[in-house]
């Protein structure tokens, strides 16, 4: 079975077995963006940032108040944005105010911003605002608009290839990862792990 590829991936593959990720044993890190775990029988590799995302999209859909806890700027911060870019977040300043974020336009193209939602406050404001207003949302946007802008908020708050997970962050992705529905594939399609059995690994060494 193909990943869906697309703005928003909701399907689950069905083809991949559900991962018992409590009795996961973590293996170790490959170039920063792989995480290895087995299961006494299989080797499973991780995409974290695709597994951080689609962790924080099921916990986003299960519970909307996490988007409305905001964090303030000890600095607001002023940005710029293209003119299209800014009018679209200008018509959907409210559902902004709604989820955490506090700004004010202070031009055609520059936003200030004051507040963040507190799962996003170490990310960029403009990378940040400059995504959501690429999705298209707003005060008459489609359900599958929606969905998109949780999965921008998701995958901008996740943890990103290149960034070291330290021990006691990946036992709370592993604890979060057994309570939610987790799929697997990332909200934007992209496989999140690949699982090998040890009967394809004996083949690597012609056995």
């Amino acid at each position: 079975m193909t990943e869906e590829k697309g703005s928003f991936a909701p399907l689950r593959m069905t083809d991949a077995p559900a991962i018992p990720w409590a009795d996961m044993n973590y293996l170790g890190s490959v170039g920063r963006c792989y995480l290895m775990f087995s299961d006494g029988d299989r080797l499973l590799a991780v995409d974290q940032h695709a597994w951080h995302e689609r962790i924080i999209f099921e916990r986003l859909s299960r519970d909307h108040s996490l988007l409305r806890q905001s964090q303030a700027l000890m600095i607001p911060e002023s940005i710029d944005l293209p003119a299209e870019l800014c009018e679209c977040l200008h018509a959907g300043e409210e559902i902004l105010s709604r989820n955490g974020f506090g700004i004010e336009f202070t031009g055609d193209t520059s936003i200030e911003v004051r507040a963040v939602p507190a799962i996003l406050a170490h990310r960029d404001p403009q990378e940040m605002l400059s995504a959501i207003a690429e999705t298209g949302f707003g005060p008459n946007a489609t359900a599958e608009i929606a969905q998109d802008l949780l999965a921008t908020f998701a995958c901008h708050s996740a943890v990103r290839a290149g960034e070291e997970l330290g021990p006691d962050e990946l036992r709370r992705l592993l604890r979060e990862a057994s309570e939610v529905d987790f799929q697997h594939n990332c909200p934007h399609g992209r496989r999140v792990f690949r699982w090998w059995e040890s009967s394809q690994i004996a083949r690597w060494f012609d056995r």
